[in-house]
């Protein structure tokens, strides 16, 4: 982690930040021509209401903020160097994100070396900084530790990185009133000894009001940074100024959007979200229906082209050829492709979603609410990959049924295509075997979506004591769900065939 102790001036240089502005995507300006300067050593406050543009800041300052999709101008001049950050992305800060943001394959310590091997100019810590960590172990993994070890880790993080600007987002609000003070020790003794500045995004000023040098606050309605005395009470009536008439009064909006309430809303809104992201989605549809063409091109071919006796044989087999080919694929081929295809797709997806709100405490909050997470996630997701399974095997059945028409009617072009309707279809053309064959093709589908949907939402469910991290969960999602699907298809083909072939003509 480098030196154990830092007592010696490093030279930091006065950046200087002239006529920024920053605006959104979306065309919304949020600062207009402000000027700031960091001097060595110093630790600015910056603070303003919610939503006002803190964080689009700090993440300007350190270059994380894309030129193709934001706006942002002005120059910034230090160390006998000018940029330009209309042009210029690269920041002159390292940010601790407010959530950490730790690098989740890499242990505590591996995530500090990380930043300092790869530092332009890395920095020693102050012997207080190991204070912060003491109670941490370096091996732990950031998915077993606290969100205030988190914190605490990314805060050292971003102290060996040497830069001369630290921007810290929140760097508190995970962290007991020890660590914090703590933290606010380290912090001034890093800027103390090695003359490196800082800047602290916060909404509380509690603890962070005695560090600062300077008070920067952010107005939201002028779009301006103004600097105010480090005083409570000179930051409690500038921020009053920037939320006097800035706000719309939306309550007899809220009057009306909170009576309509009712128990079928929820339901709907749960299963429409359901049906677009896993029935109707463009992606999955277009997925399916290059696969099944795909089958149904390869399939066709080769089942003409490829034996060495084809020639021979065909003229004199050709309705058979043709029967057995639909057959194949009508029952076997076409269902097993659109199931792993579908199943990768949509077991990836639904691992993803719920893993996420497990880890966002979504699920938590719903139990703790007493809403019904089994009839408002699990249900709508179970019954939507049933019928995503039974959508796309269907469009699967037609594309793969055009592709192989068109792919015979090319090779045997002297030949009517109403030959190859005839036979194709003729293994289902009959009132015995026609339910077997379409019966098991549907009860396959509705039995690879069931079991599938079932092994990714307990997997995803069950996070926290699988201690997997998302992407293994994903994975084995997949895994176990291809799995499933190929064991359903491989029994349920045999029993069919069973039945066709005892069932008459």
């Amino acid at each position: 982690m480098g030196a154990t102790g830092a007592k010696e001036q490093i030279l930091s240089e006065h950046i200087k930040i002239r006529g920024l502005s920053i605006r959104t995507p979306q065309g919304e300006l949020l600062i207009e021509s402000a000027d700031i300067d960091f001097r060595p050593g110093e630790i600015t406050l910056l603070v303003g209401p919610s939503a006002s543009g803190k964080s689009s800041l700090a993440l300007a300052l350190c270059g994380l903020l894309s030129t193709n999709e934001w706006r942002i101008t002005g120059t910034v001049d230090y160390a006998d160097r000018s940029m330009d950050l209309q042009t210029d992305n690269e920041g002159v800060g390292v940010l601790v994100f407010q959530t950490g943001s730790l690098l989740d394959t890499l242990s505590a310590s591996e995530n500090i070396g990380l930043a300092q091997t790869y530092s332009r100019k890395p920095a020693p810590l102050p012997i207080e900084a190991f204070d912060l960590v003491a109670g941490i172990s370096p091996h732990v993994m950031p998915d077993a530790a606290s969100g205030g070890m988190r914190q605490r880790i990314a805060i050292i993080r971003s102290l060996v990185n040497g830069r001369d600007l630290m921007v810290l987002d929140e760097p508190n609000a995970g962290l007991d009133p020890v660590n914090a003070h703590l933290f606010c020790k380290t912090l001034q003794e890093t800027c103390r000894t090695t003359g490196r500045s800082a800047l602290i995004v916060a909404h509380h000023t509690d603890g962070l009001l005695e560090l600062a040098d300077h008070v920067l606050v952010l107005n939201p309605v002028e779009r301006r940074l103004g600097a105010v005395p480090c005083t409570r009470e000179a930051i409690h009536e500038a921020l009053q100024s920037t939320t006097a008439g800035a706000t719309t009064d939306h309550r007899e909006e809220w009057k009306r959007a909170l009576g309509k309430n009712w128990k079928m809303r929820w339901i709907a809104k749960a299963a429409g979200e359901s049906l677009i992201s896993l029935v109707f989605s463009p992606f999955l549809l277009g997925f399916v229906a290059i696969g099944a063409a795909i089958t149904g091109i390869v399939g066709t071919f080769f089942a003409f082209n490829y034996q060495s006796l084809a020639r021979f044989l065909i003229p004199l087999l050709h309705d058979e050829a043709l029967a057995a080919l639909g057959l194949i694929q009508l029952s076997i081929v076409t269902p097993l492709i659109t199931s792993l295809l579908v199943v990768s797709r949509n077991n990836a997806l639904i691992s993803a979603d719920i893993a996420w709100r497990v880890r966002s405490s979504q699920i938590l909050a719903m139990r703790n609410l007493g809403v019904p997470v089994n009839l408002l996630v699990t249900a709508p997701i179970i019954l939507c990959s049933m019928l995503s399974f039974l959508v796309s095997g269907a469009l699967a059945t037609a594309v793969a049924s055009y592709a192989s028409i068109q792919t015979w009617g090319f090779m045997f072009s002297d030949q009517p295509l109403d030959l190859w309707r005839q036979s194709y279809f003729m293994s289902a053309d009959s009132a015995a075997r026609f339910p077997i064959v379409i019966g098991f093709s549907i009860l396959k589908f509705l039995l690879c979506g069931l079991v599938s949907s079932a092994i990714a939402t307990v997997i995803s469910m069950k996070s926290q004591s699988l201690r997997l991290r998302m992407t293994e969960k994903i994975t084995l999602s997949v895994v176990l769900g291809a799995i499933m699907v190929l064991l359903i298809h491989g029994v349920l083909s045999i029993v069919a065939d069973s039945m066709y072939t005892a069932a008459p003509r």
